[in-house]
């Protein structure tokens, strides 16, 4: 299946949010499933599998001419010391961690990992060197060299402990406290 989106009409897992309208595509970028706030709507689907098409390929457009901007930011970034590009390979890359990431929301799968983190990395098919990071709490490697996305790697504090401050610090390689120390924010851990 994939996932992408137009005039409004959301083409990403449904399970992923219930507040849009949500629509499934087939590997032929066809509609196959459609709901509306978590509800399927087979009379909508007629209506507007065209109109997504439509949509569709002005994606595929657009990511075209963003691959050839991202390739122009990626050679601006290769210049900055300490820079890394999110790009689409990296996100591909990151599949199964992100994932695994998400899976942390059901609080069956953080029970899970408290009772046993390796069987449900395992479960999400983690490399050994996934779990390092995993277990190390090495945030920027995560992130860098998995493609870990940080909106779903914070997930994992619910069952750690972590904070959005902790894996900041982290990705600065610096202690709570420092990474404190250079936000303006009193009181925030």
């Amino acid at each position: 299946m994939g996932w992408g989106w137009s005039s409004g009409w959301c083409t990403h897992p449904p399970e992923w949010c219930s507040h849009h309208r949500c629509a499934t595509l087939d590997t032929s970028n066809r509609v196959v499933g459609m709901s509306i706030n978590g509800r399927a709507t087979e009379s909508e689907l007629t209506g507007f599998s065209n109109h997504l098409m439509l949509g569709v390929s002005r994606v595929r457009d657009s990511l075209l001419l963003e691959e050839t901007a991202m390739s122009q930011s990626q050679e601006d970034a290769d210049r900055i010391d300490g820079t890394y590009v999110f790009d689409g390979a990296l996100s591909r890359k990151g599949y199964r961690l992100n994932k695994f990431f998400f899976s942390l929301n059901k609080a069956e799968n953080r029970a899970a990992f408290r009772e046993d983190a390796e069987a449900l990395m395992d479960r999400f098919g983690l490399t050994d060197r996934e779990k390092r990071w995993i277990h190390e709490k090495d945030w920027l490697a995560l992130a860098r060299e998995g493609g870990a996305n940080i909106f779903v790697m914070y997930k994992i504090g619910s069952v750690t402990g972590d904070s959005l401050q902790h894996i900041g610090a982290g990705f600065r390689g610096q202690t709570l406290e420092e990474f404190l120390s250079t936000r303006n924010i009193q009181g925030a851990r």
